[in-house]
């Protein structure tokens, strides 16, 4: 289905709305975990050794932020 006059059609839409979901979510997550007082533990790290922890929604968040790097 087209959006008159947006140039997009609905797969794009619902594509950009997740994006804007995803992001919202992992705002919140970074804003309770700094709220929280607690250093999170690092769960994940990739090829280049930077460490990042999983929030509660599986979204990955940079690890250097909390542990004072």
């Amino acid at each position: 289905m087209d959006l008159p006059g947006l140039g997009w059609d609905s797969s794009r839409l619902d594509e950009s709305l997740q994006e804007h979901r995803d992001f919202n979510t992992w705002m919140a997550e970074e804003w309770s975990q700094l709220l929280s007082g607690e250093t999170p533990e690092p769960t994940h790290q990739d090829e280049e050794g930077n460490l990042y922890w999983e929030g509660p929604s599986g979204l990955l968040h940079e690890w250097g932020d909390y542990s004072g790097e």
